[in-house]
């Protein structure tokens, strides 16, 4: 095992810097309990990386992100009472548009042992809040809101299990209904996306706008890397329709 371990390339190489806190907390004694590979790999980790004090640093890193991403996603999948091949599908196409196809089949492992496990979702959710800046907490809900939407229908335990995850990071309801609604797409999803109601006026539309744009700049989760900066991108696009959609339909210019 020792020896399959050392493949994992991006995954191991690069870590001193791409983790941080994600290992001395919640997220990686998980890994830790779980045993097999998973156990393996963040014993690996801790051989060599020179862990943080979580105390000291709020800076997430691009593992810490995904481990903790991981762990989140399995609550999220195992909400309904099954894991759909559609959704697995569509996490490892996820890992493998934004990195190596080694890096996506070694997070897939790790991702069927964790689903194997009862997850200590307040103790997770705890440690994110502490550790995680606010926009990438977004990037969080984004992807796990991707993950409930595979086979294009959100379902209420996901989404129910997704609302408690963002109250729980703390995340502001308003803002986890403009991510669910770039996703899920009710008839007012302009307005839910700008976080404002049909009656807004057109200097509170840009005030709204101004202020969505800035929280979902992509230079505001440049520390994950560029493919998820292409995410932010996304969002930037989705807030930039629903400001267009808001405007013409009251003939503003």
């Amino acid at each position: 095992m020792r020896q399959q371990l050392s493949h994992f390339g991006n995954g191991i190489t690069m870590l001193p810097k791409k983790i941080g806190w994600a290992l001395s907390g919640a997220v990686g004694t998980l890994f830790s309990k779980v045993g097999g590979y998973a156990r393996l790999f963040v014993e690996t980790l801790k051989e060599q990386v020179n862990i943080q004090d979580p105390d000291k640093t709020k800076y997430t890193q691009t593992d810490d992100f995904i481990l903790s991403f991981l762990t989140l996603a399995a609550e999220v999948m195992k909400a309904d009472g099954s894991v759909l091949p559609n959704e697995l599908a569509y996490l490892k196409s996820l890992f493998l548009r934004k990195y190596t196809a080694q890096y996506a089949q070694d997070k897939m492992i790790l991702f069927q042992e964790i689903l194997q496990q009862n997850i200590p979702l307040d103790k997770v959710c705890l440690e994110i809040r502490a550790n995680m800046d606010y926009a990438t907490k977004l990037e969080l809900l984004h992807l796990l809101l991707r993950i409930a939407n595979a086979d294009d229908d959100l379902a209420q335990m996901e989404l129910k299990i997704i609302y408690r995850i963002a109250q729980m990071i703390h995340v502001e309801d308003a803002d986890y209904e403009s991510v669910k609604a770039m996703y899920y797409q009710p008839a007012d999803s302009p307005y839910i996306i700008l976080g404002v109601d049909t009656s807004v006026s057109q200097s509170e539309l840009k005030k709204a706008y101004r202020n969505m744009v800035k929280k979902h700049h992509p230079d505001k989760v440049a520390h994950l890397g560029l493919n998820h900066q292409k995410d932010a991108e996304n969002a930037i696009t989705n807030i930039n329709l629903a400001y267009a959609a808001i405007k013409a339909k009251n003939f503003w210019h």
